[in-house]
């Protein structure tokens, strides 16, 4: 049996627990695995209320800068908890819902890849009680571009999880396009 999912609070779910393998170049060109620095979590679960946040990269510029393992040296250096978007970056992240539950109607200042992977998730537009909604299933993508919304799981016995990339972008009529900021609804 696959390991669960076990989060900074040492509460754990259904879902399996997720590994993140980073590639890179020898000294001599070659395809290797990136061995991280001792003592250092690649994938950094957060428990935030009714969903898991797994975090398993960021990047802090678009193009990313490899050379030299610099994107490397900036993940590492990454401040905890990493924001929702990154300035002029991009994060890669694993939301992970219970039963049930659903996260708070938000908005942020990006566009976001959203791949269900397990589950069923309902995305919520505007607001909880009238605004429009889909519901998602296995390989269903939404392109999230910097509305206000929210996610539900839509089962109200197994846990669902979402495959996350999270782009950097300047949402027109908002005062702050500093790229992690979430805004209150």
């Amino acid at each position: 049996m696959a390991d669960s999912a076990v989060y900074h609070d040492g509460s754990t779910s259904s879902l399996n627990a997720v590994h993140c393998y980073i590639t890179t170049h020898s000294a001599d060109g070659k395809a290797v695995f990136h061995d991280p620095p001792s003592g250092t979590e690649l994938v950094t679960p957060q428990r935030v209320g009714e969903a898991a946040l797994n975090v398993h990269y960021t990047t802090n510029s678009v193009p990313v800068q490899v050379a030299n393992d610099r994107d490397l040296t900036a993940f590492y250096e990454q401040p905890t908890p990493v924001p929702i978007a990154l300035r002029n970056g991009s994060v890669l992240r694993m939301v992970d819902l219970a039963p049930g539950g659903q996260s708070p109607m938000h908005a942020t200042n990006s566009v976001d890849y959203c791949v269900v992977i397990q589950g069923e998730v309902i995305l919520i537009l505007e607001d909880f009680d009238s605004g429009p909604r889909r519901t998602m299933k296995v390989g269903d993508v939404s392109v999230q571009r910097g509305t206000s919304h929210a996610w539900q799981n839509g089962s109200s016995t197994e846990w669902a999880r979402m495959l996350a990339v999270v782009l950097d972008a300047e949402i027109p009529g908002r005062e702050d396009n500093s790229g992690g900021i979430d805004l209150p609804k």
